[in-house]
């Protein structure tokens, strides 16, 4: 009998162990993706200037543009500079994912008024 009882709370324990080794990993997942997915600051006046498409404008000033990548398919994100882009030469690029591979085009023009 004793030995039984015993043999119920090892299966009990391995159960719950088991159980354990399921749950932690699957809610550190959700915490290392909200520490890594880092939100853009908030734009600046200067920003409000450009309009991106697959992007979002950080920074502006005449010689350099900060912007922000995030990857659609598995949220990386990248902050980039890239040279300002004027009213007759906007800025194009294909943008590869280093995570998943993705591509996407990011265009960033100076917006119209309108």
């Amino acid at each position: 009998m004793l030995i039984l009882y015993l043999k119920k709370k090892e299966m009990t324990m391995t159960s719950r162990r088991q159980f354990m080794h399921a749950l932690l990993p699957l809610s550190s997942v959700f915490l290392l993706a909200a520490c890594q997915s880092k939100a853009p600051v908030a734009p600046t006046a200067a920003a409000a200037r450009y309009k991106a498409t697959g992007a979002t404008v950080l920074d502006a000033n005449a010689q350099k543009t900060k912007i922000w990548i995030k990857c659609p398919r598995c949220g990386y994100t990248t902050e980039t500079e890239i040279d300002t882009p004027t009213a007759d030469k906007p800025f194009e690029m294909e943008w590869k994912c280093p995570r998943c591979g993705r591509r996407q085009k990011i265009t960033v023009e100076v917006a119209t008024a309108g």
